[in-house]
C-alpha cells in the first residue's frame, strides 16, 4: 500500500521507517503538514506494526478520521523524556471505545498478578480510550493497578457483575444473612473501584426465585441499590461512582430476575429521583437474547443508560457451542451482530443524540465484549474485534 505524501518528509511515507516517520512528525512545524493518513499504529506497544485503513478523502468529514498529534500517557518513555505520539481514531470525537478485559482475557478473572500485567498492556494501547477491569485480590497488586490505571488517562469501569457471580453475591437474596453478606461484598468492590479511579461500577441480578416471590426479590434488589448508592456517594462526595445495572436474558429454564429492559429502566427511574448516580448497562447481546428490538429498546431507555457493551450472540441454533450468552466474535455465521449490525447501531446512537449527551464518563463508553473462543488466543480475538469495529465505523461513516 502506498503511503500519502508528507511535505516535511519530502517523500511518500511508505518509504519511511517507523522511527524516521516519528522523527519527521515530531519536528514538523505545522500540524497541517503531517501525513494525511491514520498512520502506523502499534498493538499495545508490542511492536506489531500495520497500516490502518484510510478514511475518505483529504478533507474528511466529522465522522471520518484524520491524523491528530496526541501524547500517550501509557506509552514507553523515549530518550530525552519525549512522549510517544499516536493518531487519534475517528470515533474518539463521539465516544470512548472500551474493552471488557475479563471477557477477552480469562486469566484476568482470577484477580491475580497476571491481571495486573494484562491491564498494564491494555492501558498502553491507544486504540482504547476506556478499560473495564476486574481488579486484583492482593493489596500490593491493587496499589500498582491503581497507579497504572490512574496514569493511563482512560475512562475506567469496574466489572462488578462478574465479581458478584464469582463471590455468589446475590443482591436480591431473600435470606437476610446472605443479603447482608452480598451487600458487604459489593461495598468492598466499591472501595476498590474508587481506589482505581473508576467512573462506573456495574452489577447484575441472579436467577429469579419462584414466581410468587419475585416481587419481594425485586424490592430487595432495589433496596440493595439504595444502600450501595448511598455508600458510593459517601466514598467520594465530590464525584460519586455511578452504579449501573446490567440486565440479563430470560431465554432459559431459570430466568434471571433483572431481565426485561423496560422493567429494569422503570425501576431505575424510580430510584434515580433521590440517587441520580444509578444507571443501566445496555448490552446488545442481552437485548437480543431477551427477544427485544435493539433499536427501539435503546430509544425507550436511553435516559437511564450509563454505558454500552457491544456484544454478539447466537440464539437460533441450540446445538451450537456458541448458543446463549457466549458473546462470540462479531460476524460469526448464524449469529446476530456483525459489521452491518454494529454500523446500524451506531446510526441509532447518532439519531438518538447519544454522541452529544453527557455521561458519567463524559462522552459515552462503548466497550467491545467477546469471550475468547476455544482454540484462539485472547490477542487474536482482540485483534479481530478491533478490525470489526473499524470496518463497522467505516461503513457507518459512509452514510453519516
Amino acid at each position: 500500500m502506498r503511503g500519502p505524501s508528507c511535505s516535511s518528509a519530502g517523500r511518500r511515507t511508505s518509504s519511511l521507517t517507523w522511527e524516521s516517520l516519528r522523527e519527521s512528525c515530531e519536528t514538523c512545524p505545522s500540524p497541517r503538514n503531517w501525513p494525511s493518513f491514520r498512520g502506523w499504529i502499534t498493538s499495545g506497544w508490542e511492536g506489531k506494526k500495520r497500516w490502518a485503513r484510510e478514511w475518505g478523502n483529504s478533507s474528511p468529514g466529522p465522522w471520518s478520521g484524520k491524523a491528530v498529534r496526541r501524547s500517550d500517557p501509557g506509552g514507553p518513555p523515549r530518550p530525552g523524556g519525549a512522549k510517544e505520539i499516536f493518531m487519534e481514531y475517528p470515533w474518539t470525537r463521539f465516544f470512548h471505545l472500551g474493552v471488557v478485559i475479563p471477557a477477552f482475557f480469562p486469566e484476568a478473572r482470577e484477580r491475580k498478578r497476571t491481571a495486573l500485567d494484562i491491564t498494564r498492556r491494555l492501558a498502553g494501547d491507544p486504540f482504547f480510550q476506556a478499560l473495564e477491569v476486574f481488579g486484583a485480590d492482593d493489596p500490593r497488586d491493587r496499589e500498582e493497578m491503581a497507579r497504572v490505571l490512574r496514569s493511563s488517562g482512560k475512562r475506567l469501569i469496574f466489572s462488578g457483575g462478574a465479581y458478584c457471580r464469582r463471590t455468589q453475591s446475590n443482591l436480591h437474596d431473600l435470606d437476610p444473612v446472605r443479603w447482608e453478606r452480598a451487600v458487604g461484598n459489593v461495598k468492598k468492590i466499591i472501595d476498590e473501584a474508587v481506589l482505581y479511579g473508576c467512573q462506573i461500577l456495574y452489577l447484575m441480578g441472579f436467577e429469579a426465585p419462584p414466581a410468587e416471590k419475585r416481587e419481594k426479590a425485586r424490592k430487595r434488589f432495589a433496596e440493595a441499590l439504595e444502600v450501595l448508592g448511598d455508600y458510593a456517594a459517601e466514598k467520594n462526595p465530590s464525584d460519586p461512582l455511578t452504579l449501573s445495572v446490567e440486565n440479563f436474558y430470560i431465554a432459559q429454564e431459570d430466568p434471571f430476575l433483572i431481565g426485561p429492559t423496560l422493567e429494569c429502566a422503570r425501576m431505575l427511574r424510580d430510584l434515580r429521583g433521590k440517587r441520580p448516580r444509578l444507571g443501566l448497562t445496555f448490552d446488545t447481546s442481552h437485548i437480543l437474547q431477551l427477544q427485544e428490538d435493539l433499536h427501539q429498546t435503546f430509544s425507550r431507555v436511553q435516559d437511564v443508560v450509563a454505558h454500552v457493551h457491544l456484544s454478539n450472540c447466537l440464539i437460533r441454533d441450540r446445538s451450537s457451542p456458541f448458543y446463549g450468552d457466549k458473546h462470540p466474535p462479531y460476524g460469526l455465521p448464524g449469529s446476530e451482530i456483525g459489521i452491518p449490525e454494529l454500523a446500524g447501531f451506531f446510526r441509532t446512537l447518532r439519531q438518538q443524540g447519544t454522541f452529544s449527551r453527557v455521561f458519567p464518563t463524559g462522552k459515552p463508553v462503548l466497550s467491545l465484549e467477546v469471550l475468547t473462543p476455544a482454540g484462539r488466543t485472547p490477542q487474536d480475538a482482540l485483534e479481530e474485534a478491533k478490525d470489526s469495529l473499524e470496518k463497522a465505523w467505516e461503513e457507518f461513516a459512509k452514510t453519516a
